[in-house]
C-alpha cells in the first residue's frame, strides 16, 4: 500500500463498513493472524476481524463490503424458519442468501460492485470446480456462478465465464431461468428462500422443508441442534477446513482448481452408510450415531452409543462427608508449597489489576476532545484526530476454562498438583473479575463398560467407533464462585475415579460450553499427560483412532473458532498436537507454568 497511512485506511474502512451495514455498533478489529484464514460470516457475530492492510486492498475492501451487506440485509430469524435441515443442502442455502444480500447492496453503488467483484475473484476455497461438476448436486455447485452471471453487476473472471459454457446446455438454461426469477426477488428474503426451496424440491434434492414443517420431531430427535442453531455456519466452515486437512488415504481434489468461495463443503458421498442394511439393529446403530451434531463435523469418528455417557457436577458423585475429607487432604498438600504459588498468584493478580486501570486511546476521529492536541487543530484545521476515548476494560469480559485429564495415569502427585493449580487459578482470577471454569474428563468404567456390553449383545457391528462410557465432571462452573466450589476440587483425589481418557470428545464438550458463553474473550487451557487412551475403543477400531480424532478437534478449534487454546503436557510432549503448548517434566512445575502462560495470554 504505497504512500497510504495504514491507520487512515483502517479508520476509513471501519467507517464505510458501519455506514454500509447501517449498524453504528458494528465492531471491526484488525489482526495479522487472519490473512490466510477463510473469511467467515457468523449470523450472531457483532465483531469482524479483518486482515491488516496490505497491497491487497481490493480483497480487504471486498471482504468488508461482503460482511457489511450481509449484516444489513440478512434476517437470521427468517433464515432459520426456512432453511432445510439436510446437512448437505444447508451450506448452499446460506451461500445463496449471502449472494442475495451482496447483489441487493451492489445494485446502485459502483464502488461496491468493484469491491465485490474482487472479493469473488480472489476466493478459491471450494474443492469442486464449478461448471465441471456432475451428479445430482451439480445444480447446487453451478447455480451460484449462473446467478452472478445473470446479475451482471459483479464481474466474473474469464475462467468462470468458460465454466458456464462447459455446463450441460439443459441445466444451463434451467439455471438461467431460475436466476432471472431470483433476481426479481432479491429485495424479499422470504420469497427468495421460498423460490429456492420449491426448486430444490422439484429437483429431488430435498423432500420438503423438514426443519420448518416438523420442528417438534427435530427437537425431540436432537435437542442440541435447537440450542446451537446459530452456530451452523461455523460448522460449515469447519467442514471446508477439514477437506484441506485430509489424511493421505482420503480422496483429494486438485487444490489448484479455481472456484467460488461460498464457504461450503464438497458434497459428501455416502461414506458412512453401513455395508449391510439387512439387519434392523445395524440400521438403528448407524442412525443413532449420526444424531449428534458433532458427527457432521467429524465424519471419520463415530460413537457406538451415548446412552451411558454422564456429565455430572462433582458434588453429585460423592457423599458430602467424604468430599470434605478429600478437600482437607488437598489443603494439607497445598501447604507444602503454598508460599511459592501464592507469591506467583499475587504477582499475576497485581499485573492484571494494573492493566485494568484507566487508559486512553488517542488520535481518534471521535470521542472526548484531547486538550493537549489543540495545537494540532490550529496548525492543521483539516486534521480530525484530536480526540481520545477511554479504553474498554480488556479483562472483565473474559472467561477461562481449565480442562483437566482425569485418567488413571494422572494418579498421585500429578492429579493433586492439577487440583491445587486449579484452586489457585480460580481464586486468583476471580479477584480480577475473570470468570473461571474447571472441568475434568474420564470414563465411568474400565474396558468399555455398558457400551461394550451393549455392542457385544448386538452381534458386534464393525467398526463400532468409541466404545466406552464417558464421564465428564464439572468441578466449578464459570458462574459459580470459588468459595462455593472449592470443596469439589477434592474429588480429584478420590480412589477409583481416574480411568481412561478420550480427549477429543472432552475437548469438544469444553468447547461447546465455552461457545455458549457471553464473554467476548474465551480461553481454553488443557492439562494432560499424553495421548488419549481407551483400550476398549482402540482394540476394535483402526490404529490411532482416538488420536486422529483429537487432532481434528484441535485443528478445528484453533483454526475455525475464536477460542484461544493452550495446552500443558505433564511428562509427555503435547506440542505435536497443539500450536500453543508447553511440556513440563515434574508436576510441581504446573502451577508456575499455568500462571506464566496466563501472563503471556494477557500480555503482562
Amino acid at each position: 500500500m504505497d504512500k497510504i497511512d495504514h491507520q487512515d485506511f483502517e479508520t476509513a474502512l471501519k467507517a464505510c463498513m458501519k455506514a454500509l451495514a447501517d449498524n453504528k455498533d458494528l465492531l471491526v478489529q484488525y489482526s495479522d493472524q487472519v490473512e490466510n484464514t477463510p473469511f467467515r460470516f457468523l449470523e450472531e457475530l457483532k465483531a469482524l476481524t479483518m486482515p491488516l492492510p496490505s497491497q491487497k486492498k481490493g480483497k480487504i475492501r471486498g471482504e468488508a463490503d461482503a460482511f457489511s451487506l450481509f449484516d444489513r440485509y440478512h434476517d437470521a430469524h427468517l433464515f432459520h424458519q426456512e432453511v432445510p435441515s439436510q446437512a448437505d443442502i444447508r451450506p448452499y442455502f446460506l451461500m445463496l442468501e449471502k449472494m442475495r444480500c451482496h447483489l441487493l447492496g451492489s445494485q446502485s453503488m459502483k464502488g461496491v460492485q468493484k469491491n465485490l467483484s474482487s472479493y469473488y475473484q480472489v476466493k478459491s476455497h471450494v474443492e469442486v470446480k464449478a461448471g465441471q461438476a456432475h451428479g445430482p448436486h451439480s445444480i447446487l455447485l453451478n447455480l451460484p456462478i449462473v446467478l452472478l452471471s445473470a446479475a451482471s453487476s459483479i464481474a466474473l473472471s474469464q475462467k468462470r465465464k468458460e465454466s458456464i459454457r462447459d455446463m450441460d446446455p439443459v441445466q444451463r438454461t434451467m439455471l438461467s431461468d431460475l436466476s432471472e426469477k431470483l433476481l426479481k426477488q432479491i429485495q424479499n428474503q422470504k420469497k427468495f428462500q421460498e423460490t429456492l426451496l420449491a426448486f430444490f424440491e422439484d429437483q429431488g434434492l430435498i423432500v420438503g422443508n423438514v426443519q420448518k414443517d416438523e420442528p417438534e420431531e427435530i427437537e425431540e430427535e436432537n435437542p442440541q441442534r435447537q440450542e446451537k442453531k446459530d452456530h451452523s455456519i461455523l460448522r460449515q466452515n469447519h467442514q471446508k477446513f477439514m477437506l484441506s486437512h485430509r489424511s493421505p488415504g482420503q480422496k483429494t481434489v486438485d487444490a489448484g482448481e479455481e472456484a467460488l468461495d461460498f464457504e461450503i463443503d464438497s458434497i459428501q458421498e455416502s461414506a458412512e452408510e453401513p455395508p449391510d442394511k439387512s439387519s434392523q439393529e445395524r440400521q438403528s446403530f448407524f442412525t443413532k450415531r449420526k444424531a449428534n451434531s458433532d458427527d457432521l463435523l467429524f465424519p471419520n469418528y463415530a460413537v457406538y452409543t451415548r446412552e451411558f455417557d454422564l456429565t455430572q457436577h462433582a458434588e453429585e458423585l460423592i457423599a458430602p462427608l467424604e468430599l470434605d475429607r478429600l478437600r482437607d487432604a488437598l489443603d494439607q498438600q497445598l501447604q507444602s508449597y503454598k508460599n511459592l504459588t501464592t507469591r506467583l498468584a499475587n504477582k499475576l493478580q497485581r499485573k492484571l489489576l494494573a492493566k485494568q486501570k484507566r487508559a486512553w486511546d488517542y488520535n481518534l476521529d471521535e470521542g472526548v476532545l484531547d486538550t493537549f492536541r489543540l495545537s494540532r487543530i490550529i496548525m492543521d484545521p483539516v486534521s480530525h484526530r484530536a480526540f481520545k476515548k477511554e479504553k474498554v476494560d480488556p479483562f472483565k469480559d473474559t472467561v477461562v476454562t481449565l480442562l483437566i485429564d482425569n485418567s488413571g495415569s494422572m494418579r498421585g502427585k500429578p492429579i493433586a498438583t492439577a487440583a491445587i493449580s486449579a484452586d489457585i487459578l480460580a481464586r486468583t482470577l476471580e479477584r480480577c473479575d475473570i470468570k473461571t471454569e474447571v472441568l475434568g474428563f474420564t470414563t465411568s468404567a474400565w474396558k468399555g463398560g455398558k457400551a461394550r456390553d451393549l455392542w457385544a449383545s448386538q452381534h458386534k457391528p464393525t467398526p463400532p467407533g468409541r466404545l466406552n462410557d464417558l464421564l465428564h465432571i464439572i468441578y466449578k462452573g464459570a458462574d459459580s464462585s470459588w468459595r462455593k466450589s472449592r470443596k469439589n476440587l477434592g474429588l480429584m483425589l478420590k480412589e477409583g475415579l481416574l480411568k481412561e481418557n478420550i480427549d477429543g470428545e472432552a475437548l469438544l464438550w469444553a468447547y461447546h460450553r465455552l461457545e455458549g458463553r457471553p464473554e467476548e474473550r474465551k480461553i481454553l487451557m488443557v492439562i494432560s499427560d499424553g495421548a488419549p487412551v481407551d483400550d476398549s475403543t482402540q482394540s476394535v477400531n483402526p490404529n490411532h483412532y482416538l488420536e486422529a480424532h483429537l487432532k481434528e478437534v484441535i485443528a478445528y478449534i484453533e483454526n475455525m473458532t475464536n477460542i484461544e487454546l493452550v495446552a500443558i503436557g505433564i511428562g509427555h510432549d503435547v506440542t505435536s498436537y497443539y500450536k500453543r503448548a508447553v511440556t513440563i517434566i515434574d508436576s510441581e512445575e504446573l502451577s508456575h507454568t499455568i500462571l506464566t502462560k496466563l501472563e503471556e495470554l494477557f500480555n503482562l
